[in-house]
């Protein structure tokens, strides 16, 4: 399997720093920056700790007193707004003073779907990940269901988190009371094979050292480069 034949559902951008105190006085600018750049935003969380907005419906942007984040979970994916995103998330933790991050991270989520649970579950196998059992086991003689298996590889400078697993997601929408016979509306699930990979650092990066686009093309090639390490493509 290839990860060519997954599609990108979700990318994470994330950093982490020691208590950036001085967000408190200057959120209001730097979120008016952002306004600027796109009027679009809407406000979702506004604490003194924690400023959260959404851009559209699949867009989410933190800035928190330890951490900040862009969240792009969308098929869609435009890595020309992602890109400028989190080079304002960059920009802003320096605003609040932020000197070297703990942690800088970039999650990318695939899917594979499938029509039936045991489809997916038959894909998972067929990497030869993990060994299943076959035949009673356990006093059980039935399927594996919806299996899940990650780990961690980590040195002194970057690690990488990998998951691989299948996932049923259901659709349901309780209508009012009275309303079911106006409103057509069937219950359906997906069944997904997940792979999912995190890429980050360990080791403490001052900020002049991080140029973002660089570092999300850079680590976008590894995980699409290495996934054969999970997937055998």
């Amino acid at each position: 399997m290839d990860i060519n034949q997954f599609g990108l559902r979700q990318s994470s951008f994330e950093i982490r720093y020691p208590k950036a105190f001085l967000l408190w006085d200057r959120s209001g600018s730097v979120w008016a920056d952002a306004f600027t750049r796109w009027p679009e935003l809407k406000l979702i969380t506004a604490q003194p700790n924690v400023m959260t907005f959404k851009l559209g419906s699949d867009i989410e942007l933190a800035i928190l007193l330890d951490r900040a984040h862009v969240i792009s979970a969308t098929t869609k994916h435009d890595p020309d707004l992602f890109g400028k995103l989190c080079a304002f998330i960059i920009d802003s933790a320096i605003e609040v003073g932020v000197e070297k991050y703990s942690r800088v991270g970039y999650r990318l989520t695939f899917v594979k779907r499938y029509q039936t649970i045991d489809e997916a579950t038959d894909a998972f196998a067929s990497i030869d990940l993990v060994k299943f059992p076959k035949g009673k086991n356990f006093g059980i003689d039935g399927r594996i269901k919806n299996p899940d298996c990650s780990f961690r590889l980590e040195d002194e400078n970057l690690g990488c988190r990998c998951q691989l697993a299948v996932q049923t997601k259901s659709t349901n929408i309780e209508l009012p009371l009275g309303e079911s016979e106006e409103v057509k509306f069937e219950a359906s699930e997906r069944h997904d094979l997940i792979f999912d990979c995190d890429y980050y650092t360990t080791a403490d990066v001052a900020v002049g050292q991080l140029k973002t686009d660089v570092w999300l093309r850079q680590a976008e090639q590894v995980m699409r480069r290495d996934a054969k390490v999970i997937l055998g493509g």
